[in-house]
Parts: structure tokens; C-alpha cells; sequence
């Protein structure tokens, strides 16, 4: 039977999830947060790594985006190869846990239960930092690919004529 305090843990895990996602989500662009500040930050990053012609310090910002993200990556990968063994050893977690003071133990099908969920949160963890590093990818490759600012100066003397 699945404990009141479980019950209280999920449904709190599950409005601080949703809780966080509608917050950030629902945030528009005209106020003041973290997301906005760091929008306009990249925004004028790529606006002067258009006018340098030395990459060198760009390159190097996004290749250590790319460690940060593939390391959580990495980590996330290392977690779900712990937790995939967990999934059948609920007897004997439970065993250890209680002799464990201030705890409570689990059938086993709850402790499954538990260990799948976590190996949810942990496979969604892996996608979104895979996914990041696909675009911290694509974003090495456009400020690589941006035009010179020598070329840019062509560009805009060229427009001027017009």
C-alpha cells in the first residue's frame, strides 16, 4: 500500500515540475529575469563577434558551454546505469534502509515504482543536455561561419552606393 507521505513527496515533485516550467514559460519578454538578461547578453555577443575578426574567445566561450552541458550529460548516463540495476533489488534495499534510523520501508513493487520514476527524470535530464549540446553545435558553427569584419565593411560600403 503506497504510504501517505509518498503520496505528499509526488504530488509535490509533480507541482514544483509544473510549478517551475509554467513560471518560466509564462514569462514574457518585457519583464526582468535571468532568461531575458541572458537573451539580450548572447544577443550583443553575437552582435560583436560579427565585428571582430579573431574568433579565438568566442570559440572558447561555447566550447566551454559544450563541456558543462556534456558533462551533465555524462552524469545523467552514469545515474540511469545505477538505477537500472535498482529496479529488482527492492527486497534487499529494503533490508538495508531499515536498519536505517528515521525511515520508512517499501513493498517492492513500490520501490520499483520509485526507481522507474527516477530513471524517467534522469532520461529526460540526458535528452534536454543532448539536446543542447546539438545547439551549442549549430551555434559554433554559425559565429565560425559569420563573415569577416573586413568583408562586413565591404558589405556595407557596397549597400551605401545603392
Amino acid at each position: 500500500m503506497i504510504e501517505y507521505i509518498d503520496l505528499i513527496a509526488f504530488s509535490w515533485l509533480v507541482i514544483c515540475w509544473l510549478g517551475y516550467d509554467f513560471l518560466i514559460g509564462s514569462q514574457n519578454k518585457g519583464t526582468c529575469n535571468i532568461a531575458t538578461n541572458m537573451y539580450n547578453h548572447i544577443s550583443n555577443w553575437m552582435k560583436e563577434s560579427i565585428k571582430r575578426d579573431d574568433r579565438d574567445i568566442d570559440i572558447i566561450t561555447i566550447t566551454n558551454l559544450i563541456r558543462s552541458a556534456s558533462f551533465f550529460a555524462s552524469t545523467s548516463l552514469i545515474i540511469i546505469a545505477g538505477l537500472i540495476p535498482m529496479i529488482g533489488y527492492g527486497d534487499k534495499a529494503n533490508l538495508f534502509i531499515s536498519v536505517l534510523p528515521y525511515t520508512i520501508s517499501n513493498p517492492s513493487p513500490i520501490w520499483e515504482m520509485k526507481t522507474i520514476f527516477l530513471l524517467l527524470i534522469f532520461a529526460n535530464a540526458f535528452f534536454k543536455f543532448s539536446w543542447s549540446l546539438r545547439q551549442y553545435n549549430y551555434a559554433s558553427i554559425m559565429v565560425v561561419s559569420a563573415p569577416k569584419k573586413a568583408k562586413l565593411m565591404k558589405l556595407q560600403r557596397i549597400m551605401l552606393r545603392f
